[in-house]
């Protein structure tokens, strides 16, 4: 049985994510490489928020689609959904967002409602895709229906640019 939207009132996870001198190139704004760790930051913070074990998944694919310039010292959250939970792979989807209330870059991850997501510039979007994977026996493993359960509330598409 596969999540479906319809399951529970959909939210989205709110990663705040600080933007540091080091992640910057001699251009002064974000080296492409940063976002990478940025959302990296949230999908661990995501599934860990559910209960699954940090080291129970495995990075298989990483999109990323540049939108505008991040500097040093700005504001960015980094918004997660899920795409589809296929047989041993979760596809997700996250847009970093320098919203345009400042304060809601602090904090912990934390679950928001869609029709409360932070709003702001878009400053790229992120496909990924993680394997439930057993790194003993070095294969994939079925994604387990507790974590399907606690997933679906985040099924579905992020709120538009």
């Amino acid at each position: 049985m596969s999540a479906t939207e319809g399951a529970a009132a959909p939210i989205v996870h709110a990663t705040p994510v600080p933007v540091r001198f080091g992640d910057t190139d001699r251009f002064g704004h974000v080296n492409n490489a940063a976002f990478a760790t940025y959302v990296e930051t949230a999908r661990i913070a995501l599934i860990t928020s559910l209960g699954y074990p940090l080291g129970g998944m495995i990075l298989a694919h990483l999109a990323i689609d540049y939108r505008r310039q991040l500097h040093v010292g700005d504001p960015l959250v980094v918004l997660s959904r899920v795409a589809s939970i296929g047989r041993t792979s979760i596809r997700l989807m996250h847009a970093l967002v320098r919203p345009d209330d400042a304060r809601l870059a602090h904090g912990p991850g934390h679950d928001v409602p869609m029709a409360e997501a932070p709003t702001g510039d878009r400053i790229a979007d992120v496909a990924s895709v993680i394997v439930a994977f057993d790194y003993a026996e070095d294969r994939p493993v079925p994604v387990p229906e507790s974590l399907r359960t606690r997933l679906a509330p985040y099924v579905g598409s992020l709120p538009p640019a």
